[in-house]
């Protein structure tokens, strides 16, 4: 797994001790005042371990986006980035597994960053109290960045942004993926298949809710960890892809 240590070194030049000078009439000494400014070097990220070969990691999953978290051994673990804690995240580390942040792209009405947001464009049908945002809007952006320096954080290696393949989505996940990098958090590409001719080869892995064949084929050319969230229905999840079930003993 990749380690940074932030080392920062400070040079202090030595030199001998200050003589006292007498006060006139007094027999206090003062030592005369002296500034010294230290030589500061600038901090280096001094990398360990090489940057993270997922292909080494076994392609196990777990999801828990609500309540009580308890590591299940997978490799891959995605947490919600509000509702789990810094010590939730700390417990797949410690495991040596690869903690990851999930979050929605657009607004959702409980988040507690809900009234930063900016100009929305649209519902999410289906899903009550959530709303397509307009990408391009400072403040929606700025809420994104805000999001990504939590996961950041919090300990979070990576992150899975949902609803990407929303309006302007072509537009809106290359925006994400920038902010994520600048930040050295992984990056995933849930669903979309769209723009995987692009971005395949650029994202760390994958998340899928497809039901066809041929949608979940699309994957197996990037040879990346790659998850399916299987509702019940559809074609029968293919051996490269660790399947979840909503229920059952692999579940999210």
């Amino acid at each position: 797994m990749k380690y940074f240590i932030l080392i920062s070194l400070f040079l202090v030049s030595c030199s001998s001790p200050e003589k006292e000078t007498p006060v006139p009439g007094t027999d206090t000494p003062l030592i005369a005042p002296k500034i010294i400014t230290p030589e500061i070097i600038t901090p280096e990220l001094i990398m360990i371990d090489p940057l993270l070969d997922l292909s080494s990691y076994k392609n196990t999953w777990q999801i828990v986006y609500n309540g009580p978290f308890n590591h299940s051994g997978a490799n891959f673990v995605i947490l919600d980035l509000f509702e789990h804690s810094e010590n939730d995240v700390k417990k797949v580390l410690d495991a040596g597994a690869i903690p990851i942040a999930y979050f929605s792209a657009h607004y959702e009405n409980w988040r507690p960053d809900a009234n930063m947001f900016g100009k929305k464009i649209g519902k999410i049908g289906g899903w009550k109290g959530e709303y397509y945002v307009d990408w391009k809007d400072p403040k929606n952006q700025a809420v994104i960045k805000s999001r990504l320096k939590k996961a950041k954080d919090k300990g979070f290696l990576g992150i899975d942004p949902d609803n990407v393949d929303g309006p302007k989505g072509k537009d809106y996940f290359p925006f994400i993926y920038k902010e994520a990098k600048k930040l050295d958090l992984l990056v995933g590409l849930k669903n979309f298949v769209e723009i995987l001719p692009e971005w395949g080869d650029k994202v760390d892995y994958f998340v899928s809710e497809a039901i066809s064949e041929d949608e979940l084929s699309c994957y197996k050319k990037y040879n990346k960890p790659t998850v399916r969230m299987y509702y019940g229905r559809g074609a029968k999840t293919p051996s490269f892809i660790f399947e979840l079930k909503s229920g059952g003993k692999s579940k999210f």
